[in-house]
């Protein structure tokens, strides 16, 4: 009970409610509204709609002032925060966006190899939309003082030069290329960086640009870059195809399934039974053990070994050793382009197609002019014959100015240039064309393989003259090749 029988009105010390304390005892006219409001205003509360409302509902629950009657008459309004800044991506740009999803659902087998989905741009592609931060609404206590708001916190991502943000708030990029979030800052990118091995973690990779692995690939994971691809460890296993260079500092062993298909230069420390195609040059530190290759331009292993499996070498041929001790059978193929056999095969049978159409159109042409009176009809189809006749002649054209180009590049690229630093070991065996070189007896180098002016096969020793490739190695032509067929061969002296 109020020890003082007079009504009080508490104030919080924040502000935040006023409480009026009425004692029991009271008379009536004591406990009036408009009584009521002189000791609120007195205590400071500031007067409004809804404290008047408050203030006449005490009056009618105090009653007859049997029992000291207590309530709020008034609490603050709370300030409105501030919204921080933040970023809306559009839908498929969010590069923090999980792919569990699918994994959701229990009914579907789940590919464990399968790799992360990166979010691809192009230029003027509008990512998202990026709201600016609010400053928030003032509140007030019940005193009338405001209560200031926490205003909302800048946008935290920051934007790399690769995308930009108009007056508009839209995020657009500037680039081609993959999107990234990291360190809170949103760049298009045309690199990758793994700072581990490919393996379960990361799945398989396939990057619209470059990729950087600082660990290795292991089995049966497959990584695919527009661009270059490098690897710090050991390669198992595992199938390789960028459109740039492939750098391995640590090797490859194929384990029956590695692959690599490179558009540019390939450099390892060592290749072991791996198949496939580098469209530049190969260069190898070490040896080069049961591969399955085809090298677009040169090999260069000058201080290791190529032995085992076959080698298709278009350009120059420079190793240490050729074949080992145990007389592994190896295969070297030279003098050919086979990286352009494939295009060149399909421009020559799009030509046979288009020269198929030609005889076709030829053999309706000639049952409607075998008729002495044509109908209108067959008089507008010899005009669209001709129309057709000559589209097609200009494909026809087309792809012979093509296969000119292919064979103009295989015979300017067609080389052969083979330098033996040391040893080329019995069981080696070399095609060259329509010839076949195998050795009887280990040759030791340095030897240069090459042919003479009159397109004979010749090698040479140091600064010494050529000399017939048969006085060294056993120099076979295929017979169909041949004059009469027949099975002729030059042994070694």
């Amino acid at each position: 009970m109020n020890a003082n029988g007079e009504i009080k009105v508490i104030v919080a010390a924040d502000g935040e409610q006023a409480t009026l304390v009425a004692p029991a005892g009271l008379k009536s006219p004591q406990v009036t509204p408009e009584a009521l409001r002189l000791i609120a205003e007195k205590a400071g509360v500031t007067i409004n709609q809804k404290i008047e409302r408050s203030l006449a509902a005490f009056a009618d629950g105090y009653g007859t002032g049997d029992s000291e009657h207590t309530a709020v008459i008034a609490t603050s309004s709370p300030a409105v925060q501030g919204q921080d800044g933040r970023l809306e991506w559009n839908k498929g740009f969010d590069p923090t966006a999980s792919d569990d999803s699918a994994a959701a659902d229990q009914s579907q087998s789940i590919d464990h190899y399968a790799g992360k989905s990166y979010v691809r741009v192009k230029a003027g592609d509008v990512i998202g939309v990026v709201h600016q931060p609010t400053a928030g609404t003032d509140g007030c206590d019940v005193r009338g003082r405001d209560i200031k708001p926490r205003p909302g916190r800048p946008l935290s991502i920051k934007f790399h030069p690769t995308v930009s943000v108009d007056p508009e708030g839209q995020v657009i990029a500037q680039a081609d290329g993959v999107l990234t979030l990291t360190r809170d800052e949103l760049s298009v990118s045309q690199s990758l960086d793994v700072p581990g091995n490919v393996d379960f973690s990361t799945g398989h990779i396939d990057f619209g640009g470059s990729v950087t692995i600082a660990g290795g690939i292991r089995p049966g994971f497959e990584v695919k870059a527009k661009d270059d691809v490098s690897v710090a460890k050991l390669i198992e296993g595992a199938e390789i195809r960028c459109g740039g260079d492939l750098i391995a500092r640590s090797g490859m062993t194929g384990q029956d399934r590695g692959t690599i298909t490179v558009g540019g230069n390939a450099q390892f420390p060592y290749l072991n039974n791996v198949k496939g195609a580098v469209d530049g040059d190969l260069i190898v530190e070490r040896e080069i053990v049961d591969c399955h290759l085809v090298i677009g331009n040169d090999l260069k292993c000058p201080n290791g070994a190529v032995l085992g499996g076959e080698v298709v070498v278009t350009g120059s041929l420079v190793v240490k050793v050729l074949g080992s001790e145990g007389w592994t059978p190896t295969t070297i193929k030279l003098g050919d382009v086979p990286l352009l056999r494939s295009p060149r095969r399909k421009v020559v049978e799009k030509a046979e197609e288009i020269k198929a159409q030609i005889a076709k159109l030829a053999e309706t042409k000639r049952t409607i002019s075998m008729n002495p009176r044509p109908s209108h009809s067959d008089k507008e189809r010899l005009t669209e014959i001709s129309f057709e006749a000559s589209e097609i002649e200009s494909e026809l054209a087309a792809c012979t100015a093509t296969l000119d180009e292919i064979d103009a590049a295989i015979q300017s690229q067609r080389k052969l240039d083979v330098h033996i630093a040391k040893t080329i070991y019995p069981k080696v065996t070399l095609t060259i064309g329509d010839m076949t070189v195998t050795f009887k007896d280990a040759v030791t180098g340095p030897v240069w393989i090459c042919w003479d002016a009159q397109r004979q096969l010749v090698y040479r020793t140091g600064s010494s003259d050529p000399r017939p490739l048969a006085d060294i190695a056993h120099v076979f032509q295929a017979p169909s090749a041949r004059p009469g067929g027949g099975s002729a061969s030059k042994a070694a002296a």
